[in-house]
């Protein structure tokens, strides 16, 4: 098991066991700490790394803490008179931070559990810790602030493959977290913005094909010459002008179209033989395609004539222009107050 799951378990299987003897297993805020504890056990021997784990158990993790906490408000059984002390309370936290100690780049996760330590060293006991922890709002920030900062990774990679329902999920996941003012709130963004994410995703793969197919159909027919491939650009063309209502010009000029070609397809591409070919740009690569479409592929063919009633898109339950796109990724429905 990788090791920062396991300082996560054994922190928590030390709690289980402290309070065992303080509280009685009969406990009920016991039993249902115990249970939720074997749930994120279950679900931690089946996870390759930390991150994983926050991913699949995101939800029980925070209810893991709540739990926790609850036990601290519990009455000990007769005979124990006293309350476990601060440093034993947050033996946790220090076991979760060794894994992060080589992590520099998460800057406000350090700060947090640099506050965390200040105040286990000003507390007396473990039910001051707790107090100081809930006034600060701490519970709700451990559930967010390191899934901000690992975000923040996401985000760029985003940026640099071209992937802006990527970036809007990691802008607006930051936004919500800094809001959230408790851990159910905090579960809540967590899972409304990531099925918003899937479905942008989803969405995202298929909006790009309005410019990959049409360039790739004409790719094709340009590497074999066969009237067959021809026949079949005409057809993807045609077809794009049908159903988007759009002509060449416009399918490469659409925002989230135009840094898909140039991130995705242009940049990849062996610029020595495109220079073979007198391309040195990007436009002069779609200027290439342009020419073949219109001077080879539909010479002496009817018309195309984009269907202008058809150029919007259906996209989270609002019709749009296509040039909305990639923007409206930035909207996040479903959100508390919304119809």
């Amino acid at each position: 098991m990788d090791e920062s799951i396991q300082l996560i378990l054994d922190s928590f299987g030390a709690g289980l066991r402290n309070y065992t003897d303080r509280l009685g297993p009969e406990n009920k805020a016991l039993q249902k700490f115990k249970l939720t504890y074997e749930s994120v056990a279950k679900i931690a021997n089946g996870c390759r790394d930390i991150n994983e784990l926050y991913a699949k158990a995101n939800k029980p993790l925070a209810q893991l803490n709540d739990d926790f906490a609850a036990l601290t408000r519990e009455t000990p059984v007769a005979g124990i008179k006293t309350i476990p002390s601060a440093r034993e309370t947050a033996a946790g936290y220090h076991l979760a931070y060794q894994s992060l100690k080589n992590r520099p780049e998460l800057v406000r996760t350090h700060a947090l559990y640099a506050r965390i330590f200040e105040i286990e060293k000003e507390s007396e006991n473990a039910l001051a810790f707790l107090t100081r922890m809930a006034e600060e709002n701490l519970f709700a920030s451990m559930s967010s602030v390191q899934l901000e900062e690992e975000m923040e990774s996401v985000r760029k990679a985003g940026e640099t493959i071209g992937q802006p329902h990527v970036r809007a999920y990691s802008n607006g996941l930051k936004k919500a977290l800094e809001n959230a003012k408790s851990v159910t709130l905090t579960e809540f963004e967590g899972e409304r913005l990531g099925l918003v994410h899937t479905l942008n995703g989803n969405f995202d793969m298929a909006y790009i094909q309005i410019s990959a197919r049409i360039l790739g159909s004409i790719s094709d027919w340009d590497t074999s010459r066969k009237e067959e491939d021809r026949a079949i650009a005409e057809h993807v063309y045609r077809t794009s002008a049908d159903f988007y209502g759009i002509d060449f010009d416009r399918a490469m000029l659409l925002p989230r179209n135009n840094e898909f070609l140039r991130k995705n397809m242009f940049a990849k591409l062996d610029k020595a033989s495109l220079a073979q070919k007198g391309i040195h740009s990007y436009e002069a690569w779609i200027a290439s395609y342009r020419k073949m479409l219109f001077q080879d592929i539909l010479k002496g063919k009817q018309e195309v004539i984009p269907v202008k009633q058809n150029d919007k898109i259906l996209h989270l339950g609002r019709e749009i222009p296509l040039e909305e796109i990639p923007a409206d990724y930035n909207r996040f429905p479903f959100g508390f107050g919304e119809a």
